[in-house]
């Protein structure tokens, strides 16, 4: 299994201020050309600053194109860019299960799921509902 690494350039000084994990399990089938399999397992790190990047090292199967795989990377991370990006905020998302379905793969899920847990993500953080990390 290879991974996959999707990473905008860092454009100025990034700080860790919180850890996160995030499950998402959505499956839509039989629904006449409106099927979809999404589902992944992640940690993030929310930072100050800098660019939002994601790496992806668990796949199933573990024989997945990797071209799918990269798309699930550039997906997620521009969903985090969406999201974090124009409030000062950025994020290294972990991708430690990805569950590809080859028949089902639609960027429009992944990006909806993923923007989702990440304004949740988000929100636990300027809240004070999530784990701040040691100094």
């Amino acid at each position: 299994m290879g991974v996959a690494n999707c990473r905008r350039p860092d454009r100025f000084e990034s700080k860790a201020v919180s850890v996160h994990h995030i499950h998402i399990d959505e499956v839509q089938q039989g629904a006449a050309g409106g099927s979809y399999v999404c589902i992944f397992d992640a940690t993030v790190t929310l930072r100050t600053g800098g660019g939002s990047s994601v790496a992806v090292t668990g796949v199933q199967p573990s024989d997945a194109p990797a071209d799918l795989v990269q798309q699930a990377a550039e997906w997620i991370r521009a969903s985090a860019t969406e999201v974090f990006e124009g409030v000062g905020y950025a994020a290294s998302v972990a991708i430690t299960r990805l569950i590809v379905n080859e028949c089902d793969w639609k960027e429009t899920r992944f990006k909806l799921y993923a923007a989702r847990e990440f304004r949740k993500v988000l929100v636990a953080a300027t809240s004070g509902g999530s784990r701040p990390l040691s100094a």
